[in-house]
């Protein structure tokens, strides 16, 4: 776990605040505080970040950051779409893991 911004676009671990070290979540990093601002102004806080959610193992989870403009409120709806629509999240930093990078031996 760190409190830094992980690099955009890593996959990733993701713990929630309620279940402690277990993985709740596989995903995706997306832009951090750290990111060039947007338009808009920046998309996150100090200690958040964007994450897609890929694989959720707890579905019934509430997310920890919610906006007003997200339908939704739980893991299971945050799940990336099938359809290639794109869903990202707001997640505090000290929840992520960077996943480690596997070496492919041949």
């Amino acid at each position: 776990m760190t409190s830094h911004a992980i690099t955009a676009n890593s996959p990733c671990y993701i713990l929630h605040p309620d279940h402690g070290n277990c993985i709740v979540v596989k995903g995706r990093t997306g832009g951090s505080w750290k990111s060039p601002s947007q338009k808009l102004g920046s998309l996150c806080k100090e200690g958040e970040q964007m994450v897609q959610i890929h694989k959720v193992n707890k579905p019934n989870l509430r997310l920890p950051i919610l906006e007003e403009r997200q339908p939704f409120t739980d893991l299971k709806h945050a799940l990336i779409k099938p359809a290639g629509f794109s869903v990202y999240v707001k997640w505090p930093t000290k929840f992520l893991w960077k996943k480690p990078r596997t070496s492919k031996a041949g």
